[in-house]
């Protein structure tokens, strides 16, 4: 993940420019603001240390009831992440709330969560949080099912296989190749999970059977790409295997926070995201003539839009919203377009 994940060190870089809710200008080359010189001195940055870290920008809430919690404590502090760990004590209402999670690890398989531990998931996950969760009591809550995507649930107790319905999907390939997991024993109890249906919107990528089944999920990914739901116990499997599921289920959340789909090509970026005040600053890579960027919410509907005679970065473009997840869609004169995901904190 280290060589992976640098999408945040450039937040925590551009966030020390103090930006005002200006309005969107079309900042020319030789400005005292230069992307160029940002990117070199990341480079710098990245070679002094011998390796990419997150940075005090990234937080990390691990909240682990199983043997594994100080594990994934480990890997996510060697990725950059400045973590909390709170290894299960019943208080998801009062931590969820309290600061803006760049992530959330959720993996509750010793108590059930109460109706305001619930809520406060829903609200979360409702402001574009980015959350990996399970859950060993997941089929009695029908009302948490539907916030993860899950529409059916079949508990069993006995632990199961899982075998990968989507290898080219990148939580099973980016930085690690994962295949099928076989159970190494009984860590999960009387409980050992839910085999899931997915809701509507939901996708399924992996099951307890060989191919895509009916009430045989596993691993749901839900709500635009920011959560992943597991319906098993970790500590059933390889813990080395999980944790490198995890890793790359880290690597594919925090991804899709950024262009989702373009004609730019690689030089294409929007920075800070995610964003605290709702300022960012958009570099095409090259000037546009007659570009058009709008600003819709996660429903569809559109908040802003704004064009632009010739642009190659845009600078100070605020985001006049709530916390929660955008989509920047820009157009050009010669039908180039593109679509960013933006989360504002």
């Amino acid at each position: 993940m280290k060589k992976k994940l640098h999408l945040l060190l450039f937040a925590v870089l551009i966030l020390g420019f103090q930006t005002t809710k200006a309005q969107v200008s079309n900042i020319p080359e030789g400005s005292t603001f230069n992307f160029d010189e940002v990117a070199s001195n990341v480079a710098r940055i990245v070679a002094e240390n011998g390796t990419t870290t997150r940075g005090g920008g990234a937080i990390a809430l691990n909240y682990v009831q199983d043997a594994f919690g100080p594990d994934l404590n480990a890997l996510l502090t060697s990725s950059g992440f400045s973590v909390t760990d709170d290894f299960g004590s019943g208080n998801l209402d009062v931590l969820l709330p309290s600061q803006a999670w760049t992530i959330v690890i959720l993996q509750v398989h010793n108590i059930d969560l109460s109706p305001n531990e619930v809520t406060a998931i829903s609200n979360y996950i409702s402001g574009g949080g980015l959350l990996i969760m399970s859950y060993w009591d997941l089929s009695i809550d029908p009302a948490l099912q539907t916030i993860i995507g899950v529409s059916n649930t079949i508990s069993f107790s006995d632990p199961l296989p899982i075998s990968i319905w989507d290898a080219a999907h990148p939580i099973f390939t980016t930085p690690n190749t994962i295949g099928d997991f076989v159970s190494t024993g009984d860590a999960g109890g009387a409980d050992n999970g839910d085999r899931l249906e997915p809701d509507t919107g939901a996708i399924a990528v992996a099951g307890f059977v060989g191919s895509p089944t009916t009430n045989e999920a596993a691993i749901i990914i839900a709500n635009s790409n920011t959560t992943i739901f597991h319906g098993f116990a970790g500590l059933d499997f390889d813990l080395t295997e999980f944790l490198n599921l995890v890793e790359n289920e880290i690597e594919f959340l925090i991804n899709t926070l950024s262009v989702t789909d373009t004609d730019f090509g690689p030089s294409l970026s929007v920075f800070p995201n995610p964003t605290v005040d709702g300022n960012i600053s958009i570099n095409l890579g090259a000037t546009y003539q007659d570009v058009k960027v709008t600003v819709q919410n996660i429903l569809g509907q559109t908040l802003d839009i704004q064009t632009f005679s010739s642009v190659n970065k845009i600078n100070n473009f605020y985001i006049n919203g709530t916390s929660g997840t955008y989509f920047i869609n820009i157009q050009t004169k010669d039908g180039k377009s593109a679509v960013i995901k933006v989360l504002k904190k």
